[in-house]
């Protein structure tokens, strides 16, 4: 963060050597960014930050400590209260620096962004953004004057949704951006804060089972493991027995049928989306006639819900024929290469630079965040990609997808985005299947991962 300020500083100063500026920060990192800068750019300019939201918002301890190291006496801090005081920050700045929301941000700008970025649009004044524009590829954003992007520039960007763009290094190295590792779950893993109560920290509904028991419980268990308060499991009522028999932590919800979901499924389940962060739908459902006619029906009605979805398993061949509503849900997609084929239509390559390009591609065009396992997984948004090559090859084994899809949801429940929670999930799920393996050599089986992850959270969060 104190690179990446300082990067940026040095580039408003250089192009120009603004009087009096005027620094938005938004809740996360990348506000954190703008926070870090201000002392940077005091010795050059006037500065006033203002906040999007009140300075107990701020998420992340690196923004907090920026907030914390400020001198107030020096550096002016409003928080956004209306639009018409704004403007008056607006009117006596003659640099506007753009940290509002980084490039872990997806979908439409909700406020106070979106009424704070109509206001700097329509000043006119020259902006510098940190990393990406706020709002990148969605239908409202902040027009820059310079983009500042760190460590690389990011996929998308052109000179018409980004101004100049500024590629600066802040001393990243190259796989640390490129490869999912210890970071992907250390740096974005949001720990249960002091004083919360239940319902606070993550609760996940899992639409899962039919012909096959096991998988709704594994993913149920493994988002019970990734720390949220709640998970429910909405099932075949042959399945939820098997559940609440080896689970007795689940909520259980048991379906119409015993043996499959069906259309009548999904009235029942409607009542259920208000009460949950995400829902997991996919593991262990099948391909009968009556389940996927149901499956299309769920899939509409979350996406009128507007909850956040994970679809693992036979659920992605279903949102495949249905790329209108993909594009709708933004979902976490978690295919292998044969289901990547049913979600898109097209065949993984070989080469590990055209399944990573190919992912891409088609992770911006369903509007989706996929998460492509095979011998190397690939994790993108559509426009940042990563590698995965921590996992054993015992894993192969029956079921450690369901646990990695348990831990996707989990994670989304937590308030990570889907891009950090794939990626996190990813890790953990991955790191811990190395453990058992090294530990017993490498006969392991998917409930050994669970019964792993909670060494390993106390590994990694001390």
């Amino acid at each position: 963060m104190t690179s990446a300020a300082r990067v940026c500083a040095e580039e408003a100063v250089k192009r120009f050597s603004p009087q009096r500026a005027l620094i938005l920060c938004g809740v996360g990192n990348n506000g954190g960014d703008g926070l870090a800068m201000a002392p940077l750019l005091c010795a050059h300019a006037e500065v006033h930050v203002l906040l999007a939201q009140g300075p107990r918002s701020l998420k992340t301890p690196e923004a907090r400590g920026a907030y914390a190291r400020l001198d107030h006496a020096r550096v002016p801090v409003e928080t956004f209260r209306d639009v018409t005081r704004l403007r008056e920050l607006l009117a006596d700045a003659d640099l506007v620096v753009d940290a509002l929301l980084g490039s872990g941000v997806t979908g439409e700008l909700r406020e106070p962004y979106a009424s704070i970025v109509k206001a700097v649009n329509a000043k006119k004044r020259p902006v510098l953004s940190v990393d990406v524009p706020t709002g990148f590829e969605s239908r409202l954003a902040i027009h820059p004057t310079v983009t500042v992007a760190l460590h690389d520039k990011k996929q998308g960007m052109t000179a018409s949704n980004s101004g100049v763009i500024v590629v600066r290094d802040i001393g990243i190295p190259q796989a640390a951006a490129t490869e999912v590792g210890p970071g992907d779950f250390v740096a974005t893993y949001k720990p249960n804060p002091p004083g919360s109560h239940k319902g606070q920290n993550g609760r996940v509904l899992v639409v899962a089972g039919g012909p096959y028991t096991g998988a709704p419980i594994l993913c149920s268990q493994a988002a019970l493991r990734s720390g949220v308060d709640l998970v429910r499991l909405y099932a075949p009522t042959e399945s939820t027995q098997a559940a609440q028999a080896a689970q007795p932590d689940l909520v259980v919800h048991p379906g119409v049928e015993p043996r499959r979901i069906v259309p009548e499924d999904a009235p029942r389940l409607r009542a259920l989306y208000g009460r949950v962060d995400v829902v997991l739908l996919g593991p262990g459902l099948g391909d009968d006639r009556a389940t996927v006619e149901a499956v299309t029906t769920i899939l509409g009605d979350a996406a009128k819900a507007r909850v956040r979805v994970v679809l693992d398993a036979d659920a992605q061949a279903v949102a495949g024929a249905h790329p209108n509503i993909l594009k709708r849900l933004k979902p976490l997609c978690t295919p292998h290469h044969g289901e990547f084929k049913e979600l898109t239509g097209r065949s993984m390559p070989r080469a590990e630079a055209a399944q990573a390009a190919l992912a891409t591609r088609e992770a911006r065009r369903l509007g989706a965040t996929l998460l492509v396992k095979g011998p190397v997984d690939f994790v993108t948004d559509g426009r940042r990609v990563k590698a995965n090559r921590i996992h054993h090859p015992a894993m192969t084994t029956g079921g450690t997808g369901d646990v990695l899809a348990g831990l996707c949801a989990g994670f989304v429940a937590k308030g990570l985005t889907p891009f950090h929670a794939a990626c996190a999930a990813a890790f953990v799920n991955g790191e811990a299947g190395r453990r058992v393996a090294a530990r017993q050599g490498g006969a392991l089986v998917a409930s050994d991962l669970i019964r792993e992850i909670p060494r390993l959270f106390r590994a990694f969060l001390r």
